[in-house]
């Protein structure tokens, strides 16, 4: 989960300014293991002066060297900066706490669930131990100790930072779990840091958990829908056989185990195919499955959740739904509610059959419930009524709910259009850019050329409409034989479409001043035409790979390739483009 968008999202917002600070101190030492420390201390001494004093023997336990004052000098200011750092890495993480993603919340919101369901006399210190094994061992700390894989830094870290970043996510684990210092001893240095933030991150993994259910159909229908895609690999024939050579090569390292998955594959599939020559080798769909997988059917069993676990969640559920559908002065809605009430209210319902069987199925949970023993009536279903009612908290009114999302996905259009403005102010700079690198790349051989204005050439309207370079054309029929269109080179690469009329200017038509159709930096000492249009040669070539067929001068449309076709018969033979 942590490797996808929004988990990788999140750990870059919380995770990557932290670390590549970090990383960039290459020559920063904070190795707090006393042999270590004692370890460098002697190498660093003997490189210095060439031997060794006798006070600093070879070969000594760890306890012996954490007793020894110059190990203790070395190591008390590390301990110091490493709780800083420490510090900074988890105010970073729970400041972030709204940017978690709802996945990993929802988990640690079912862990507690089922951490008071299964020992009703868990404390929230027990409950937290819970959710930080999962939150920090499974999510945080393997990108803390192994950024590269999850993308945060583009290389891997030197080895002084490396070992900082797993000192770290050693403090943040024995921060989340109950410490252990069997193992390394030395970690037992800093207990102050585990002393002081205790009660900051229990309150952290409780907030975590503060998030809805998803129970709006539409969402379970995106998630079922997701759940049955099928899946499919676009690949090539030696791509495949590639693979197929590269697993054989290293079959002793990858299939050790005979029974494997992949070693009953690779005995099954025998030696690879030789590659193929180019022109055989074809892209194929290969649709991907695994005959060991496990069918959606047989989930819950893999999974190892209980029959009584998803009655609870069914039941959980479907009195959410009832309460979100009853109105709030309705009698039944009354805090603690009593959870018989409801059902029957549902069940006895007029008109409204999809709640009559909601309220049915919610007494039948309610049996069943009480049956195994998961629920008691004598304190009226206490277990599942408390859940109930945290969950309508987050939940919320549906009203405020859309009036949010609503704020919210406006705040992403802004956001979106915002960055297309940007992509399309960056595409400019970079067309600028090209029309100058090229304009420059001629030397002097363009600035000879420059005032060199190729054209214009004369084509007549029933020309370019025969040829088919005119697809449409408004122009009215008894005035087309006076019409006739220039085209114009003053640049390399750029070109002026101008429309010409024999007459006088208001005989084409006097609806429209032509004249004001003229572009604001027309050059009046150019042969001007009632209509101009400027055009550069990237830009029909980019039209014409997207398919783009119209380009439009008001009266007429002309059709992109045929344009092409002028342009390069006339201009490319006598000047580059």
């Amino acid at each position: 989960m942590s490797m996808r968008g929004p988990g990788q999202s999140f750990l870059r917002t919380v995770l990557a300014d932290r670390i590549n600070s970090l990383i960039e101190l290459q020559d920063l030492d904070l190795e707090i293991n006393p042999l270590k420390v004692y370890q460098r201390m002697c190498e660093q001494i003997e490189e210095d002066t060439g031997s060794l004093p006798d006070h600093l023997p070879r070969g000594i336990t760890a306890e012996e060297a954490a007793e020894k004052p110059q190990v203790q000098a070395i190591i008390e200011p590390r301990l110091t900066m490493l709780t800083e750092i420490a510090n900074g890495f988890l105010s970073t993480i729970i400041d972030g706490l709204d940017e978690a993603p709802y996945g990993i919340r929802w988990i640690c919101k079912q862990i507690r669930s089922l951490t008071k369901r299964k020992y009703p006399d868990a404390n929230d210190q027990v409950i937290c131990t819970l959710i930080g094994g999962f939150f920090f061992l499974r999510f945080i700390n393997p990108a803390i100790v192994t950024p590269k894989s999850y993308m945060l830094i583009d290389g891997v870290p030197a080895e002084r930072p490396r070992r900082t970043l797993t000192l770290i996510a050693k403090m943040l684990q024995n921060l989340a779990n109950k410490p252990s210092y069997a193992k390394e001893p030395y970690m037992a240095k800093l207990q102050p840091f585990i002393q002081t933030n205790k009660e900051r991150i229990n309150k952290f993994m409780l907030d975590l958990c503060e998030v809805q259910d998803f129970y709006e159909s539409l969402e379970m229908d995106r998630y079922v829908a997701l759940s049955k895609k099928d899946i499919e690999l676009s690949i090539t024939l030696n791509e495949i056989y590639a693979m197929h050579s590269l697993i054989e090569k290293h079959a002793g390292e990858l299939c050790k185990d005979e029974t494997s998955h992949l070693a009953i594959i690779v005995s099954e599939l025998g030696r690879g195919p030789a590659q193929v020559p180019r022109k055989e080798n074809r892209a194929i769909n290969l649709p991907l499955f695994s005959r060991w997988e496990t069918a959606i059917d047989d989930l819950t069993a893999a999974l190892d959740i209980t029959q009584e676990e998803v009655f609870f969640m069914e039941a959980k559920s479907i009195f959410v739904q009832i309460m979100r559908s009853i109105p709030s002065t309705s009698s039944v809605a009354r805090r603690p509610l009593r959870l018989e009430r409801i059902a029957d209210a549902a069940a006895t319902s007029r008109n409204d059959a999809v709640m009559v069987r909601k309220g049915i199925r919610a007494m039948e949970l309610l049996s069943q419930l009480q049956e195994m023993k998961v629920i008691d009536k004598s304190d009226h279903f206490g277990l599942l009524r408390d859940e109930v009612e945290q969950e309508l908290q987050h939940l919320g009114s549906l009203k405020d709910g859309v009036i949010t999302e609503t704020r919210k996905l406006e705040e992403v259009y802004k956001t979106i259009r915002d960055h297309n403005a940007y992509l399309v102010g960056q595409l400019e700079t970079y067309k600028s850019y090209l029309h100058n690198v090229r304009s420059q790349s001629e030397g002097k051989t363009r600035k000879q050329q420059k005032q060199q204005v190729l054209g214009p050439y004369k084509f007549t309207h029933q020309q370019l409409e025969k040829e088919g370079v005119i697809q449409k054309s408004n122009v009215p029929d008894n005035r087309r034989a006076n019409i006739y269109f220039n085209f114009t080179s003053p640049l390399p690469g750029t070109f002026v479409i101008s429309l010409h009329y024999k007459g006088e200017l208001d005989e084409l038509d006097d609806e429209v001043d032509m004249v004001n159709q003229l572009p604001a930096d027309h050059d009046p000492g150019r042969n001007r035409g009632l209509l101009e249009l400027d055009l550069k040669l990237d830009d029909l070539l980019e039209m014409q790979k997207d398919n783009q067929d119209d380009l439009d001068l008001e009266y007429v449309q002309f059709n992109v390739t045929k344009v092409l076709a002028l342009l390069n018969k006339r201009f490319s033979r006598k000047k580059g483009w």
